[in-house]
This record gives C-alpha cells, structure tokens and sequence, in this order.
C-alpha cells in the first residue's frame, strides 16, 4: 500500500498526504466514496470506493475495541 496519496477536489488536485490523513478525510466527509484518489508512486486516478478495504484493513480490530468501549457491553448468549 502506498504510504501517500492525492486527491481530486472541485477538478483540483491536492496532497500528498498521508494515509491517515486520507482515511481522517473520509471519515469526516470531506472525501466521498466517489472521489478520485491515486498513489505518490502511480498516475492512475481510482475512486475511494475501490482503495477504501486495503486503506482501513490496517486499523479495524484497533477501531472495533474503539466501538465497543469495554467489555460489559458485549452481549453473550
């Protein structure tokens, strides 16, 4: 995975920034699952939607426990 990216915004290109900051961008809404993006190393625009599961793979166990806040909120049957 590539450690930066830039985007497309309003035909406007910006970055690079880094991975974390791409996936802050989505999450806050500035950045839709539409919107192009492409690797510091490649000259291939993509969408969000199509980098999106390698981009947040890294960090889904640490955001799930992040979710769920502690343990007593799991419920067993």
């Amino acid at each position: 995975m590539a450690s930066r990216w830039y985007y497309q915004m309003l035909m406007e290109e910006f970055g690079p920034i880094t991975v974390q900051q791409l996936r802050e961008l989505f999450e806050d809404g500035t950045l839709s699952e539409a919107d192009l993006v492409r690797s510091e190393t490649g000259d291939v625009w993509t969408t969000v939607a199509a980098v999106k599961p390698s981009l947040f793979a890294s960090d889904l166990p640490a955001r799930a426990m992040e979710e769920i806040g502690d343990l007593s909120e799991l419920a067993f049957e």
